[in-house]
């Protein structure tokens, strides 16, 4: 019976240091997606945001 091969994902994601790895980066990645969208939907600057974000806090 023949095994369906593994993904390199697949087998990447079965080293516990690059699964905590990945997940760190893939946080940092998607947080920047996010602001740019944001700052492109509501035509702001990085700086003009970070006023905004800094007066919720």
């Amino acid at each position: 019976m023949n095994k369906k091969p593994i993904s390199t994902y697949e087998r990447l994601m079965q080293d516990p240091e690059f699964r905590e790895e990945y997940k760190t980066e893939y946080k940092d990645f998607a947080l920047s997606e996010l602001l740019l969208a944001l700052m492109d939907g509501d035509d702001k600057s990085v700086r003009k945001l970070e006023k905004e974000v800094g007066s919720l806090i």
